[in-house]
């Protein structure tokens, strides 16, 4: 096993941690800038770059980073774990049991029928309504959208530039649930690898573990459901109502945020998996 880590995405008190558990671990990691994986360094360092993924793609390598760092590595290694399973109406439609949506339905619409009719979404949830795209790769951020900022919010949707979201784009909307606090799971072959708290009442709060036992049961469950989106992924798991538990979605292991879980505890369960995998290649 490889990894290949972004450099300057996470801070530096978490890298040194991710370093650490790879050296413990006797896994070959290697830091990467960003502009590597492009045509906007000189041409030689580009190519060198090339030459050295060619020269790996028979190997098992796990890139972490942002979204288009690992989007661009995709196709390049092996070790990306991200498809169509993804996105929001594939794996809601097998786990609608266990999803948030299964107490607050909303529906699916386009990013345009929104935007141009958004009092029609306003009075269909009494005032204010939640919305999340539908793609993986998250071309927004979901959030709550208000009546009386509701124009600005959909032109730059919590940016500081117009937002250039095509109007065919497929989004989630749905009433607003107020969560109490959202935990972090790290899913590796059908079992928890490691776990976090990442938010409390809307403030990032990060915190390890997970002390509500019947999360920890319902991320077990999800994660031995017989449909599985990939062999491993980030699951998040919420508290709200009264006393209510609910899955909130799913995400990219090598691009979603690992906040306080333990990087050595998830290293080596990649590491396990791709020992496995390489048996059944073999």
């Amino acid at each position: 096993m490889y990894m290949f880590l972004e450099k300057g995405m996470w801070d530096a008190d978490f890298y040194s941690k991710v370093k650490s558990a790879c050296v413990s671990l006797g896994v070959n990691y290697e830091e990467i800038s960003f502009v590597e994986c492009f045509n906007s360094i000189p041409k030689e360092k580009h190519d060198a770059m090339s030459n050295k993924l060619d020269l790996m793609k028979y190997e098992f390598v796990f890139p972490y980073g942002c979204i288009n760092f690992v989007n661009h590595l995709k196709s390049k290694v092996e070790g990306v774990f991200w498809n169509k399973n993804f996105d929001f109406h594939v794996y809601s439609s097998y786990w609608h049991k266990y999803m948030l949506m299964k107490d607050n339905m909303g529906y699916f619409s386009t990013f345009g029928h929104v935007k141009h009719m958004p009092m029609l979404h306003l009075v269909h949830f009494h005032g204010q309504f939640f919305m999340r795209p539908d793609k993986g790769n998250k071309i927004f951020t979901g959030r709550v959208f208000k009546q009386e900022t509701i124009n600005h919010d959909l032109t730059y949707m919590g940016y500081n530039f117009p937002a250039e979201i095509p109007n065919e784009e497929l989004v989630y909307v749905s009433g607003v649930e107020k969560i109490k606090r959202e935990f972090r799971f790290a899913i590796i072959d059908g079992k928890i690898a490691s776990s976090t708290l990442y938010n409390v009442n809307g403030r990032a709060t990060e915190e390890p573990g997970c002390d509500n036992r019947k999360i920890i049961e319902l991320a077990n469950e999800v994660a031995s459901d017989p449909w599985q989106p990939d062999q491993m992924y980030s699951l998040d798991i919420c508290e709200y109502g009264d006393d209510k538990i609910a899955v909130l979605e799913i995400g990219c292991l090598n691009c979603s945020g690992w906040y306080k879980m333990n990087p050595q505890y998830i290293i080596k369960a990649i590491s396990d998996w791709e020992d496995k995998y390489q048996q059944g290649k073999a």
